[in-house]
């Protein structure tokens, strides 16, 4: 597969770019005056807001992004696949149904994230017979740590962790399996933002290095060992740390408040993103197109959320994603 094959695709998603929202759209959601006006701006702007209550506009999102997937797959060369995006789906799902049978979960439809790679109701019931075989290599393993784990000590926390580290791996494995430099690039950079958020919440918690070991990815931007030094010496060594090692903007959104670092680690994968912006050939743009309606998307939750919330129109502007 060349990045020629991608021409047709390109050109696809080229011509329906224009259905993104614009700042002005967003612009004139913040500035509504209730939920219900901000659910007709939504109609306006091509959502399927039929029927729909503005509290649940949970229905209105997941729709839009079926929708989004649904485009990109049809942008696709023939033999071509968009997997190595849905690998953390996958594990997200994993961990969802240990929690979920721990829990007596049934309905799992809050809990679960789609499209994935792996049908949910296998990995259901490889976790109700405790029958990890059944699953595909890339979960068995993991899989069975965790159950494990929860199973002797109850550490859900842990058990978590141990999976979110193993989805970080096998993405950025799967990465470099395509030789690509942007796919491996936007990887490591997701993987580094992580580990970042990982270390501060470390350093704020005292947990040990052994428990970083476990957590940190096993590659990103910055060397595991140091980091895990940095956040054991106190946040402020961890912060020192981030910035000398070029990610001062992290640092200092960190020092604000989490909320601001998660906010500039999806300001950063949009900024990465934009590398594509002047491409016609490629898989780049089809990635870069589902960033972009991700990003509309939980601009929208965070606006409608915000409104049902009685937030102001000045809140709403600092939570929003550029």
């Amino acid at each position: 597969m060349n990045q020629y094959d991608y021409a047709y695709g390109v050109a696809y998603i080229r011509a329906i770019e224009n259905k993104l929202l614009t700042a002005q759209d967003l612009e004139a959601l913040i500035a509504s005056k209730s939920p219900l006006d901000a659910m007709r701006i939504l109609s306006d702007s091509g959502y399927n807001t039929d029927n729909v209550k503005p509290e649940d506009f949970e229905i209105i999102l997941k729709e839009e992004l079926e929708k989004t997937w649904a485009e990109a797959i049809y942008a696709m060369p023939k033999g071509a696949t968009l997997d190595f995006l849905l690998y953390k789906n996958d594990f997200h799902n994993l961990k969802a149904a240990l929690k979920g049978i721990r829990m007596g979960i049934k309905d799992y439809d809050k809990y679960i994230l789609m499209p994935c790679t792996i049908d949910f109701n296998e990995i259901l019931k490889s976790v109700e017979k405790a029958d990890f075989a059944l699953l595909p290599d890339m979960l068995s393993q993991i899989a069975y740590k965790a159950y494990d784990i929860l199973g002797r000590t109850e550490d859900a926390q842990l058990s978590d962790t141990l999976i979110d580290k193993a989805a970080m791996d096998y993405c950025l494995d799967k990465a470099k399996e395509t030789k690509n430099d942007f796919l491996i690039g936007y990887v490591t950079l997701q993987n580094t933002l992580a580990d970042i958020k990982i270390a501060a919440r470390c350093a704020h918690t005292l947990k040990s290095a052994d428990f970083m070991d476990d957590a940190l990815s096993r590659e990103s931007a910055l060397p595991r060992e140091s980091l895990i030094r940095a956040s054991l010496e106190g946040f402020d060594s961890l912060m020192d740390f981030i910035s000398e090692s070029g990610f001062k903007s992290c640092a200092e959104a960190l020092s604000s408040s989490m909320n601001e670092f998660e906010k500039l680690s999806d300001d950063m994968i949009s900024d990465y993103m934009k590398k594509s912006s002047g491409m016609s050939f490629g898989v780049e743009p089809i990635i870069s197109y589902i960033n972009r309606r991700q990003t509309e998307i939980r601009n929208v939750r965070i606006i409608m959320s915000a409104k049902l919330n009685g937030f102001t129109e000045e809140q709403i502007r600092s939570r929003i994603r550029s």
